[in-house]
């Protein structure tokens, strides 16, 4: 469709994009030279997989990854509708696009474009502590000593991370890559309520607290997405499913209050 080819052209001329790409390569080159810096010559050296950043926790940057990761990525699209609004562009625009696809364009790119860069950024991350630690579900390159085997279902994909802990790497970079793209999505669809620029890259980051409260408030703390986001936390795939769920109808919710409107212009 149209409307899509013509967000395409719009995104990869955004600078904001590769400010996002870079940030999000950075922030995972930052963890890789922790941890190297982290082992002296006589310590038992950890495989890549339990070095990786999501999964660290003896070097671990995840307040960065939670707080920076979702303002890095509202920079990409998420002013793309207040910017047509605000400098006029509405008029022009939408003799030429239909208006509720153009929207939809938007939010599914807002998504995806988001989705595609964290999870990338995390896979680079681990090849590099793959290559430079060995891979394998022990603690060390010479297989030495086992890794802690006893497996808690209360963690997240913990089972999968003792049989197969590749494709546990690959799993949850899936699982946090999502909630970013959602995260990114809730930014681009809150951009209609508001008046302020600024205000769009970091809203979502007051959405994260509020959610924060409430679902701490009333007791289900399960489906906390700081909580979700840190590693070795206690919640089933289930529950992170449902907080896909939430944190989508959030998203979509106000971009069909305001198309249903119709006062986009």
């Amino acid at each position: 469709m149209k409307e899509f080819k013509y967000n395409i052209k719009i995104l990869l001329r955004k600078k904001e994009l590769y400010y996002c790409i870079i940030g999000v390569l950075l922030i995972n080159a930052i963890h890789v030279i922790l941890v190297i810096n982290h082992y002296s010559p006589n310590m038992i050296l950890k495989t890549g997989e339990y070095q990786f950043i999501l999964y660290n926790n003896e070097v671990t940057i995840m307040s960065l990854v939670i707080i920076a990761l979702p303002i890095l990525t509202s920079l990409v699209l998420s002013d793309t509708s207040w910017n047509d609004k605000h400098l006029g562009y509405n008029n022009y625009l939408y003799t030429r696009l239909n208006i509720k696809k153009n929207i939809f364009s938007r939010l599914f790119l807002s998504f995806i474009t988001t989705f595609i860069i964290c999870f990338v950024g995390f896979i680079l991350n681990y090849l590099a502590l793959r290559f430079i630690f060995g891979s394998g579900n022990l603690i060390s390159n010479f297989q030495e000593l086992p890794y802690d085997r006893v497996i808690a279902p209360e963690f997240f994909l913990d089972s999968i991370r003792y049989y197969n802990p590749v494709l546990f790497i690959i799993l949850i970079s899936l699982h946090e890559s999502v909630i970013i793209g959602l995260l990114a999505t809730i930014s681009y669809s809150f951009s209609f309520f508001t008046k302020q620029k600024l205000i769009i890259y970091f809203q979502v980051t007051l959405i994260m607290i509020v959610l924060e409260v409430v679902f701490s408030f009333i007791g289900i703390s399960q489906f906390s997405i700081i909580k979700q986001l840190q590693p070795n936390s206690s919640f089933s795939v289930y529950q992170s499913i449902i907080l896909y769920i939430v944190l989508s109808l959030i998203a979509i919710t106000p971009v069909l209050l305001i198309t249903k409107k119709g006062d986009i212009l």
